[in-house]
């Protein structure tokens, strides 16, 4: 059964609750709050450190993808493309995951970049 973007976002509501329930009770400090969009914006950082162009980014997240000839006809189109690009940010996530060194971006330099229009 597909999941509907309601019950995702429902889902990550519930999520949330219980890390606030979790903290309250062990005397922490209750988390900030997170959303489908901070895990967009993640992967797509995690991409740009992957090193990963922008063109293959946008593609994989749907970006630049308009018209009813290209949403409907040309979905395959990318296909390689995006699989590089996946394979790419793969590789990321394993080095991560396995404890080992990596460059991410540092956001506060990378906010104040694209403020100035350096990105």
């Amino acid at each position: 059964m597909p999941l509907s973007l309601e019950s995702l976002k429902n889902g990550f509501v519930r999520y949330n609750k219980a890390l606030a329930e979790k903290a309250k009770i062990e005397g922490r400090p209750v988390p900030k709050s997170f959303s489908a969009r901070d895990i967009r914006r993640t992967v797509k950082n995690l991409m740009i450190d992957a090193g990963i162009e922008r063109e293959p980014r946008n593609l994989l997240q749907s970006h630049a993808q308009t018209g009813v000839d290209i949403v409907h006809y040309e979905r395959h189109e990318h296909l390689l493309e995006k699989r590089k690009s996946i394979r790419q940010y793969d590789a990321l996530l394993d080095k991560i995951l396995k404890g080992e060194e990596v460059i991410l971006v540092d956001m506060d330099t990378y906010r104040q970049q694209k403020e100035v229009g350096l990105l």
